[in-house]
């Protein structure tokens, strides 16, 4: 495996003053003891808080220390180790946010195993990719969402590239101005030095960014002295901004260091100054920037008016008790001859009175906020967001109108926080509008989920489906058994009479668990609705209410490692061995039997890198292998003697989604599954499982039409924490997806 050195260096100035490191910038190398595949993975993360809390440099380094210690604890794939670090960070903020202040975190985590980094972005955060062809900006604001301890789900944008030597990344939580146009013009040779004065030297903001170039070598992190001015004299480090380094004149090199030392949870320092506000701060707008003039002066008379209101209060109840007290006075001596004391309150009126005072203060406070004050700050937001929508209609760049329905929803999005339901018709429509729009230029289709059952199906690990045109069908992973679901009226139900569809010895045949199921036609001769497969080339054939009846393959001559999934069709079978980097081909008969040795599908070219492969789907004689980094390679098979079995490896999307660029793999698209969908418009599908969307390519020349998406909003029944596991499309255009021990399906999907 390749190992690049990494070589980084920061831009950090707050106030003026330039700083030789940032805190909360942390890039180990794996630890001795990490978890399974965790083992060649190094981690940068690059962490940024803002609120009304200050933490200092130890705080940050305690919090990164943390971050990189629940990634290389987690076991599995890489996107999973990141989304575990992020949720972390995210519960976190959140349980201190509870305790009465708040802190917001903007996160870039960066994951490089050999020559492939994957990056997940959390909050307004930006990653400039600079080739010596060109430079790529990962910034997506609708998946990364507004930062991290908001909200219970954490808001995740992932993208991957794959780093060649002397490529440069930049990571920038407040992009400054001019960033982005002198970013998009780099090329090449430009030293690291020169392009840290040269985005330095154009702005003279605060600026919080971390650059690192990929060099050949043997994987160190190399952290690069920064040619900084000195501070002002007299002038302090800020506190939660900067850490004091006494950087050496010969880089600092990390080598191979130990997994970060387990510590408590930070402490957030109460006594530091307050930190210094990012310029990402500004999404958050201040109550007297949002409400005019003449809105705020009502809610002030208002409130002298509540104020006045309560001092009449009590003065009426003073002279009341006044009076009761002077005829306690006059009256008593005459009842009660000789010596009296005064009339006093009795103690339970004064403890009436001080309960009963500062509740009225509270109501009549929360009166005055829900009648006067949220409608103003319902209003305030609202039309703002009216007024970018209208410029927004105006605009022709795609990539404004995207900014601009983005800000739109935002800003909505606020509104509601503040409800007025005599005016949720407004917003509604508004929100539908931008919706509409931003969908529009990112190609998604919407469609409607619903729960396919009427109880969930859990424990059950569904990672493959199939579907015929009534029936759909459900593997689990966990036992290798398969579940059958039966379209009652509007819903789905369960046949018992499938139960039997398991592991097991049938016609003397011992079936393993299976890995992967194909849905048959109702019509074929075996009278099967279902052939699964188990990793030794063991068939197993299923109906309902009858015993399945098993097959055993005919052994390719060259090694079969194991059978890791399956694509059939035109009675042809197809199997991946990708450990023994092969796809084996079995010609069937019509009754769905493979009585003869397969062929190799490849003949002399085998794709680099088939051990990475984890599905695969067939249309004709074309073949299409999809590996663990989202790409793919394509194939078509040859029937003429002279003209060999050729594949290009890698295959290029086509992306014509305005802003986006074509490449072997899409920024926002680390796919899970691959399938075919139904004549006679047949397409590449591509299951996104983390974004829940499902990527639809043209058939040869893999240009994007479309992307599957579910309802927004409270229109979506799939939990947005959750995961897609599986999907399957039924040839009558019923689209199936599975998460969170749950089946969901739409109809009419064009």
């Amino acid at each position: 495996m390749s190992a690049f050195d990494l070589n980084l260096i920061s831009l950090y100035r707050i106030n003026g003053n330039e700083w030789p490191m940032m805190p909360g910038l942390l890039a180990t190398n794996p630890p001795r003891k990490t978890a399974r595949g965790r083992e060649n993975d190094r981690l940068l993360v690059y962490l940024t808080l803002a609120g009304s809390v200050a933490y200092s440099p130890a705080d940050y380094g305690q919090l990164t220390a943390k971050i990189a210690e629940r990634f290389y604890s987690t076991a599995g794939s890489m996107t999973l180790g990141l989304k575990t670090a992020v949720e972390w960070l995210n519960t976190y903020l959140i349980e201190e946010n509870k305790k009465g202040q708040y802190t917001v975190g903007a996160l870039v985590l960066a994951a490089l195993r050999g020559t492939s980094l994957y990056i997940v972005q959390c909050g307004p955060t930006h990653a400039y990719w600079m080739t010596i062809n060109e430079t790529r900006h990962f910034n997506d604001p609708a998946l990364a969402g507004k930062g991290l301890g908001l909200n219970e789900s954490a808001q995740m944008y992932f993208a991957q590239a794959s780093l060649n030597a002397n490529d440069r990344m930049l990571f920038c939580a407040a992009l400054p101005p001019n960033w982005d146009k002198s970013l998009a013009e780099e090329r090449g040779s430009t030293s690291m030095d020169v392009i840290r004065r040269r985005l330095l030297a154009i702005t003279d903001t605060n600026v919080s960014a971390v650059l690192f170039q990929a060099v050949e070598g043997t994987g160190v992190m190399n952290v690069l002295k920064a040619s900084s001015k000195p501070p002002a004299p007299g002038s302090a480090q800020p506190q939660a901004d900067a850490v004091a380094l006494s950087t050496p004149a010969s880089p600092l090199v990390v080598e191979n260091p130990q997994a970060p030392a387990k510590s408590p949870a930070p402490r957030r320092s109460r006594h530091a100054p307050r930190l210094q506000k990012s310029d990402w701060q500004k999404y958050w707008p201040k109550l007297d920037a949002l409400l005019p003039p003449a809105r705020r002066e009502k809610i002030r008379k208002s409130i002298q008016s509540v104020a006045r209101f309560l001092v009449r209060i009590i003065q009426a109840g003073r002279r009341l008790w006044q009076k009761i007290s002077n005829a306690l006075d006059k009256l008593v001596p005459r009842l009660l001859p000789g010596e009296h004391t005064p009339p006093r309150i009795p103690s339970i009126w004064l403890a009436f009175i001080a309960i009963a005072f500062p509740l009225l203060l509270v109501a009549v406070g929360v009166l005055v906020f829900f009648e006067i004050g949220q409608p103003a700050l319902f209003d305030a937001y609202y039309q703002r967001a009216v007024g970018v929508a209208d410029q927004t209609q105006s605009e022709q760049d795609p990539s404004n109108l995207r900014v601009g329905w983005e800000t739109v929803l935002t800003m909505l999005d606020d509104a509601d926080r503040y409800p007025v339901p005599e005016r949720v018709a407004e917003t509604l429509k508004l929100r539908r509008q931008a919706q509409k729009e931003l969908d529009r230029i990112d190609r998604i289709l919407r469609v409607d989920y619903r729960p396919a059952f009427k109880t969930a199906l859990r424990p059950m690990s569904v990672r493959r489906m199939a579907a015929s045109d009534i029936d759909v069908y459900l593997l689990d992973d966990a036992t290798g058994s398969v579940a059958r679901g039966v379209l009652d009226g509007q819903a789905y139900k369960t046949d018992p009479g499938f139960e039997s569809c398991k592991p097991g010895i049938y016609d003397g045949v011992n079936v393993g668990r299976l890995i992967d199921i194909v849905a048959l036609p109702r019509s074929n001769p075996s009278g099967a609705t279902l052939m699964g497969i188990d990793a030794a080339g063991n068939l197993l054939y299923c109906a309902s209410g009858e015993m399945p009846k098993a097959a055993s393959l005919q052994r390719p001559d060259a090694v079969w490692n194991g059978i890791t999934a399956i694509a059939y069709d035109a009675h042809n079978l197809y199997l991946l061995d990708a450990l023994g980097r092969a796809v084996w081909v079995f010609v069937g008969t019509t009754d769905i039997r493979f009585p003869e040795k397969p062929f190799f599908f490849f003949e002399s070219q085998v794709p680099t890198g088939l051990e990475q492969a984890i599905g695969l789907a067939v249309n004709g004689d074309d073949l299409y292998l999809l590996y663990q980094d989202g790409h793919l390679t394509t194939c078509t098979l040859s029937r003429i003697q002279a003209s060999p079995t050729r594949c290009t490896d890698p295959a290029l999307f086509v992306d014509t989604r305005p802003g986006h660029q074509d490449g072997i793999i899409l920024a926002d698209g680390v796919f899970s599954q691959i399938a075919f969908t139904s004549p006679p418009d047949p397409a590449v599908a591509l299951l996104e499982p983390y974004t829940h969307a499902i990527f639809r390519f043209s058939a040869r020349a893999l240009e994007l039409q479309n992307q599957i998406q579910p309802a927004v909003g409270k229109d979506n029944p799939i939990p947005a924490e959750q995961r897609l596991t599986a999907m399957a499309f039924s040839p009558n255009k019923i689209l199936f997806v599975f998460a969170g021990g749950q089946l969901y399906f739409a109809v009419n999907i064009p």
